[in-house]
């Protein structure tokens, strides 16, 4: 089972990572972001699934409200 809290797959994640130019490794930190938060993460290539994912802070969420 997979024990992420964030799995780094999903097309918008993808393009957006190739657009910065960013490639994945393991223990490096990113933020992560959707329309009304951002979190720090730590990424993990999970062998048992075959993929990325990020290890989220939830003590570290940030909410946005844009006014």
């Amino acid at each position: 089972m997979l024990k992420a809290d964030y799995v780094l797959i999903a097309l918008g994640t993808i393009e957006e990572l190739a657009r910065h130019k960013v490639w994945l490794k393991d223990g490096e930190n990113l933020i992560l972001y959707s329309e009304d938060l951002e979190a720090d993460g730590v990424v993990e290539y999970s062998t048992e699934e075959n993929i990325w994912v990020a290890v989220i802070n939830w003590d570290n969420i940030r909410y946005s409200i844009l006014i």
